[in-house]
């Protein structure tokens, strides 16, 4: 609900990516809390948002630059 008060308020539309780096571990490679997010990750980013305990499956990850498309990671979206 915050997320999209933030894209209604702003009236352009707003890109994000998955708060952790390729390759991350530990709580850093799913996190589920700002405080999850590593500090180096915080430090490349010039806001965030802090929408309490995110839950659920992770994001899908395809690469489409082949054929047939490559799931790199499955998660909610079951392809």
């Amino acid at each position: 609900a915050i997320a999209r008060a933030l894209c209604e308020e702003s009236g352009v539309p707003l890109v994000a990516t998955s708060a952790n780096f390729s390759g991350a571990t530990g709580r850093a490679a799913m996190p589920q809390t700002l405080d999850d997010i590593s500090q180096e990750l915080k430090d490349k980013v010039d806001f965030s948002l802090d929408g309490g305990i995110v839950g659920g499956a992770p994001s899908t990850v395809v690469d489409c630059t082949r054929e047939p498309f490559f799931i790199l990671r499955q998660g909610a979206v079951n392809l």
